[in-house]
């Protein structure tokens, strides 16, 4: 009986040798790799992080009407005009150049609690999606 187990003893020495060959790693992965091969394979975590940058977005866009508001505009024209003198011949050309600038801002001080009360609102959709 004993006889029988010294003859499986070295196939098994053998299969477990190969087998130890298959189990080394070839890279090493970081969290990030993992994330990455993760939402390559599951695309069901990449539509969840894109639902999170939306909830980022719609945070920063509902906050935006807390900022100031800047508006600038520039315009610039030419106008040329052609006058000949009968009685020489002679034609006269003048050209005028036309610029104009300017910038404006404004600044909300109270909106009603319209702005302020849509943020919490925000802020919890942005954590129920993370």
């Amino acid at each position: 009986m004993m006889y029988k187990y010294y003859k499986i003893f070295p196939i098994f020495l053998l299969f477990l040798s190969f087998s130890f060959a298959k189990v080394v790693a070839e890279e090493v992965l970081t969290w990030q790799d993992c994330l990455k091969e993760a939402t390559k394979n599951h695309l069901d975590l990449l539509s969840a992080q894109e639902n999170v940058n939306q909830q980022k977005a719609d945070k920063a866009i509902t906050a935006s009407g807390l900022y100031p508001q800047i508006d600038s505009y520039l315009d610039a024209s030419t106008a040329g005009t052609s006058i000949t003198d009968d009685a020489t011949g002679s034609t006269t050309r003048t050209r005028t150049d036309t610029y104009t600038y300017g910038v404006s801002g404004t600044q909300l001080i109270f909106g009603g609690f319209k702005k302020i009360s849509k943020p919490p609102s925000r802020i919890i959709a942005l954590l129920q999606a993370r």
